[in-house]
């Protein structure tokens, strides 16, 4: 049976919860048919966004990502870069090395596209040149993964900026 957002959403409620009582090795368990089953990215992106968009402290999300992100599976990649995505306004040097961190631990092509894409690339149509600025410093970093990414988020928002 496929997952409607319906039912994101309401997994997306019960993860928030979970996370809230700080209960994030449940929140994970609870998101493991999703992150490790052929779910589709818009379902396992609008569970992401609604953590992203909650009340929750960033401390708290940072806390359940790092826990999810050890799962080690593809679709949890994709639920932490929309839920940093979400946080760029108000956090972004703190997603945006977020997001380096998890792409070293990923250490995999789809891993790193799925947080790349959905937060760097985002990251710079928010605010260009603070996203610029921490991107040109990544693309001698020592993780061939990041060095991969960087140029791809750079040359792709440059490209609609100077359009």
């Amino acid at each position: 049976m496929a997952l409607t957002m319906q039912d994101a959403d309401a997994v997306a409620s019960r993860v928030e919860a979970l996370i809230q009582e700080n209960r994030y090795q449940e929140a994970s368990h609870l998101l493991d048919p999703l992150a490790s089953g052929r779910t589709k990215f818009p379902i396992l992106d609008r569970v992401g966004a609604r953590l992203g968009q909650s009340t929750l402290r960033m401390a708290h999300i940072l806390r359940a990502l790092d826990d999810m992100i050890s799962h080690e599976s593809v679709g949890y990649y994709v639920i932490a870069g929309s839920a940093l995505k979400e946080r760029l306004r108000v956090n972004m040097v703190t997603c945006l090395k977020k997001t380096a961190e998890y792409i070293v631990v990923g250490d995999h092509w789809a891993k790193c596209d799925s947080l790349a894409e959905r937060v760097w690339g985002a990251a710079l149509v928010e605010d260009f040149s603070k996203a610029y600025t921490f991107l040109e410093k990544m693309v001698n970093h020592d993780n061939r993964w990041i060095r991969r990414r960087v140029p791809w988020c750079a040359h792709t928002h440059t490209q609609i900026y100077s359009s």
